[in-house]
C-alpha cells in the first residue's frame, strides 16, 4: 500500500505520551497514529447507526448541539478540574456535529455501541 507523508502537529505531552507507547510496545509511532486515524474514521463512520460520542470540552457545548441538532439524548456533568464531560447519543450520519464540537475546541471520541 501506497503510504503518503504529512506533518501533525500535537500537544507536546500528548507527543511525550505517543513516544513512550512506542518504546513501550515496540511498535513505530507511524502505525500508532495509522491504527488510531483507522480506528476513529470506523467509528466516525461505519454506517448508518447509533453513535456515542465521549466529549471531554473547557465550556458547555450547548450550543453547538443545538445549531447542529440530530441528537438523540445528552448528558452533561462538570467535572472536578472544571472541564465539562458530555455523552451524546446521535447517528453515525451526524458527521456535522463532530466537525463541531472539535471547532469549538473539544476533545471528541466516537464510539459505535456493539
Amino acid at each position: 500500500m501506497a503510504k503518503r507523508r504529512f506533518g501533525v502537529s500535537l500537544p507536546e505531552e500528548l507527543a511525550s505520551e505517543l513516544d513512550r507507547l512506542a518504546v513501550d510496545t515496540g511498535i513505530e509511532r507511524s502505525r500508532i497514529v495509522e491504527e488510531a486515524v483507522r480506528a476513529y474514521i470506523r467509528d466516525a463512520r461505519g454506517g448508518e447507526g447509533l453513535l456515542v460520542l465521549v466529549v471531554v470540552c473547557g465550556s458547555p457545548p450547548g450550543s453547538v448541539i443545538e445549531e447542529v441538532g440530530g441528537v438523540i439524548s445528552h448528558q452533561h456533568v462538570h467535572a472536578e478540574d472544571g472541564e465539562c464531560i458530555d455523552i451524546i447519543v446521535t447517528r453515525t450520519s451526524n458527521t456535522g456535529l463532530i466537525r463541531g464540537l472539535i471547532e469549538h475546541g473539544c476533545r471528541v471520541k466516537p464510539v459505535r455501541p456493539p
